[in-house]
């Protein structure tokens, strides 16, 4: 992973593809290490930038997807916990 001004660029070696996120799909996947939910990284970003947060709920969720369908992460749902 290589990062300037804020934008990532991801290189999956296995399959010889190289991905370019721009500043909002690089802060969600940063964020995509297992430590937290979706919901927590829209509250975040919403107490960090501002905003309306149905709208950046729904740029999270729309990156999450891409995320996934590209194998950059993967999804996991939430564990019951008892």
């Amino acid at each position: 992973m290589a990062e300037l001004d804020g934008e990532a660029v991801l290189l999956d070696e296995a399959r010889g593809l190289v991905h370019a996120l721009n500043a909002t799909a690089t802060l969600v996947w940063s964020r995509c290490d297992g430590s937290a939910s979706l919901g927590e990284i829209v509250s975040e970003l919403t107490a960090s930038f501002g905003g309306d947060q149905r709208a950046v709920q729904k740029d999270v969720m729309a990156v999450a997807d891409i995320l996934v369908r590209r194998g950059l992460v993967e999804h996991r749902p939430p564990s019951g916990g008892g």
